[in-house]
């Protein structure tokens, strides 16, 4: 091959590799602002309904791909009736995705055995879904995530990973998770946690609570990568 060719197509792709590289289109740290210009899209509300359509609860969803499938937690959507003894699957589950009024039903794909996750499912396909990362957290690393708190509608918080792996006792079981120095709150449940690279690393689950049942503020905890893939991997 001709030498001078050659080293013509070595400059043009050291030139397109730089310009690349200074777009932040392989190590593109977001901003706060362009994490949410980029995923409020891609996260949605959760309202759970009685039969007479009343709102008994509210959480929040993580859309993963473009044919509308969505992650959230299984407390959310399979609650313990008491007079069967049993868990039973919410009816009326339906989501909503941000500056939308209409709120559709989703259908319940797969509820986890061995951790709190769920699968949703909307007949209707997104160009906006968040893609998993492929790379575990870090001590420190900066964090964001987008929730439904309260049912306030979608709302955006940042904070750092205390703890990028610790085990917990909850539900009743020993899970692994995130430790988060982040403050959520009732509804934040299912949530998006988010690196700087604008890549999923986490669900939001659960706080923690004191002796006399007070939710110790500050301190939450997110499913972390390897039970989200585990979990998608057993539907």
């Amino acid at each position: 091959m001709d030498k001078k060719f050659c080293n013509v197509t070595l400059v043009i792709v050291f030139i397109c590799f730089t310009v690349i590289l200074l777009s932040g289109g392989i190590f593109k740290e977001y901003t706060s602002i362009e994490i949410c210009k980029e995923f409020l899209s891609a996260v949605v509300e959760i309202k759970i309904c009685d039969e007479n359509q009343n709102v008994i609860g509210n959480a929040t969803g993580t859309v993963i791909s473009r044919e509308g499938l969505i992650l959230t937690n299984r407390h959310i959507v399979q609650v313990y009736d008491y007079s069967m003894g049993e868990y039973v699957v919410q009816d009326n589950v339906y989501v909503g995705f941000f500056n939308e009024t209409e709120y559709m039903l989703a259908n319940i794909v797969s509820c986890g055995i061995d951790s709190d996750l769920a699968l949703l499912k909307i007949e209707r396909t997104t160009k906006n879904y968040i893609k998993m990362s492929k790379s575990e957290v870090g001590y420190g690393d900066e964090i964001h995530t987008i929730g439904n708190g309260n049912g306030f509608g979608l709302a955006y918080a940042k904070g750092y990973v205390a703890s990028a792996l610790v085990r917990v006792l909850y539900d009743g079981n020993s899970v692994e998770a995130i430790q988060l120095s982040l403050n959520i709150n009732e509804g934040n449940s299912g949530g998006s946690l988010i690196n700087g690279k604008g890549q999923l690393i986490g669900i939001i689950t659960f706080r923690l609570r004191d002796n006399q049942g007070n939710v110790i503020h500050g301190t939450s905890f997110a499913l972390p990568l390897g039970t989200i893939k585990t979990f998608l991997q057993s539907i």
